[in-house]
Parts: structure tokens; sequence; C-alpha cells
């Protein structure tokens, strides 16, 4: 991919911004295929997972059209991971209890941390936070594990997890980002020393971030009854060539389809 398809697809990407902010002057509708509890609680998650990966995406956006890809990615890679997880908590009956509870997991973890610190201040912290966790929710999906929400959709499964892996190379301390402060050179020591990067392609990810604003957008569509934004989010993905969601994989209904039969009926009313 050239840079005058980075351009393109940039564009893009900026229109889907500017749908976003549209988008927020209309009403959200629910729509009637689901339970009010269940929509109430998607719709919470899915909004606070789209909108922050519109908040993201916007900076994200301008360091890739500077050329700055590298400091671009650990952006795009927060914006693909709660686009996908936005798509996967939306169309998991009960994904969304699914990731709250996976939330407390993680902060019950940050709690015992906290108490064996060393300094006072974090151990002090270690009440405050635990006081505001919930009790486990009742589900019978799990959000443990982002390669698990990756595989129950399709298209996703292997390639969106090594789109994510990938970027998180990016996102952490590793050789791929030392590699990149680093020239291999025919005098001396074989080796230079860069202080500014060589920079990633910087249409890819453009692209990757571009797709991730469709499957944010789309989620958020899935519980508007209206879909106000649906056919512009399709016409979108045909221009970048993607799909324009990311659907439950054949395992992952079937998952759900015998969960169902196993689940204890309610008792009887009094």
């Amino acid at each position: 991919m050239d840079r005058d398809e980075q351009r393109r697809v940039s564009s893009v990407a900026r229109g889907l911004l500017a749908g976003w902010e549209a988008r927020a002057d209309a009403p959200l509708v629910g729509t009637r295929k689901r339970k009010f509890q269940q929509q109430q609680q998607q719709l919470a998650l899915a909004h606070g997972l789209c909108a922050h990966v519109h908040y993201l995406a916007g900076p994200a956006l301008d360091l890739l059209d500077k050329g700055q890809v590298l400091a671009s990615l650990p952006l795009v890679r927060a914006c693909f991971e709660s686009a996908v997880t936005a798509q996967w908590v939306t169309q998991t009956t009960d994904g969304a209890p699914a990731f709250v509870n996976e939330d407390v997991r993680q902060r019950r973890a940050q709690v015992q941390t906290l108490e064996k610190a060393i300094s006072q201040v974090f151990r002090e912290a270690a009440p405050e936070v635990a006081a505001n966790l919930v009790d486990p929710l009742e589900t019978s999906a799990t959000a443990k594990g982002f390669h698990n929400l990756c595989n129950d959709l399709v298209p996703g499964g292997a390639d969106a997890y090594s789109i994510y892996r990938m970027l998180s190379q990016y996102s952490h301390a590793s050789v791929l980002v030392i590699d990149e402060y680093l020239q291999a050179t025919h005098t001396g020591p074989g080796l230079a020393l860069r202080t500014a990067p060589v920079e990633p392609n910087g249409a890819t990810w453009t692209n990757v971030l571009a797709a991730a604003l469709v499957w944010a957008g789309r989620a958020i569509d899935y519980l508007d009854k209206d879909h106000v934004r649906r056919s512009k989010l399709r016409a979108a993905a045909a221009s970048l060539g993607i799909t324009s969601e990311l659907q439950f994989s054949p395992a992952a209904v079937l998952r759900e389809a015998k969960s169902k039969k196993t689940k204890p009926k309610p008792p009887p009313a009094a």
C-alpha cells in the first residue's frame, strides 16, 4: 500500500469520525429484538468502547498522516482491541456481564498487587479499589483472553489476533521496537544508533484503524432500531475492502445454543 492509498483511507477514516460526531445529535432508539436489561447493559458497554475508539482515532490519524507511524501504533492497538471487543459484547447474548466479570477479575488481581507494594500509599489504595468491586454477574460466557473473543468472530479468529499481537509488539518494550532505532552499516561495528526510528508502513496501519472505526460504529448500529449510520458504514467498509461487521462464529453459536439448553429454569412464582 503506497502513500496515495494511505491518503485515501485516511480520508475515509476522517469521514467516519465526522459521522460519529453527527450521530451524537440523533437519539439512540433501542431495538425490540433484545430484552431490556440485556440491551441496557450492552448499550452502556458498547457505547463506552466505541466512544473510546473514536476519541483515540483522531490523534492516531494525525500521527499517521504526519508519518509518525510508530508513535501512533499504541493508539491503533487500543482502537482495534476496543472495536473487536464491542462487536463481541453486542453479539454475545450475555457478553456484557461476562465483560464486567473479567474486568472485576483483573481489578481483584490489582488489589493483590497493591497489597504487596512497598509504598504505603499503594498499600492504602488497595481497600479503596476492593470496595468498588461488584459481585460476579450471572453469565454462561467468558471474556477472559482477547484471543478467545477473536475466535468467537468471523472474520476474526487468528487473523484478528495476529493483528493485535503485532500491534502489541509495537506498543510494549520489545526487540521489534528496538530494531527501528538501529541501522546496519558497512563500516566500524556494523551497527549505527538512530535517535529517530525507521517508521513502519503507515498505509497498512491506517487501514487497520479505519476498519476499527467501521466495526465500532456497527456495534452501536446493532442496538439502534433506526440504524442511522448503517448505510454509510457499509459504504465505508466496501471502500476499504472489508466486511462491515464481524459475525458470531458457528462454534460460538453452537456453544450459546448448548448453554441455553442446560441453563436451569427459574422456579415458578409462588
